[in-house]
């Protein structure tokens, strides 16, 4: 798994940061996962405290890549400019108008 981490965050196969972002986190938190079962199994203690330990783990993972997805990675969805009314009914009424004379985002 840590081999496929490695891998995954050198080659970045996804081609939008955030999705690449998560993946190593979730990644990260498997990773995790299976080193704290490897300690329950290994060490005679209430399996309570090794959840705990986990959900916490969970929870600074979401936040550090929240954080981190808010500062580094930016957001590819943008929104187009909307046409004013007037715009529209000026260039509906005007014989043989292009957008372009009205300031029209055409589809």
């Amino acid at each position: 798994m840590s081999i496929y981490f490695l891998l995954q965050f050198k080659i970045g196969p996804y081609n939008y940061k955030r999705a690449n972002l998560w993946v190593s986190i979730q990644i990260i938190a498997v990773i995790m996962t299976a080193f704290i079962s490897i300690l329950n199994e290994m060490m005679d203690t209430n399996f309570i405290v090794w959840v705990s330990i986990l959900i916490v783990i969970y929870v600074l993972l979401g936040i550090v890549g929240l954080i981190i997805m808010i500062k580094k990675c930016p957001s590819m969805f943008y929104k187009e400019k909307a046409n004013k009314i007037s715009d529209l009914f000026k260039f509906e009424l005007t014989p043989g108008a292009t957008p372009d004379e009205h300031n029209i985002n055409s589809p």
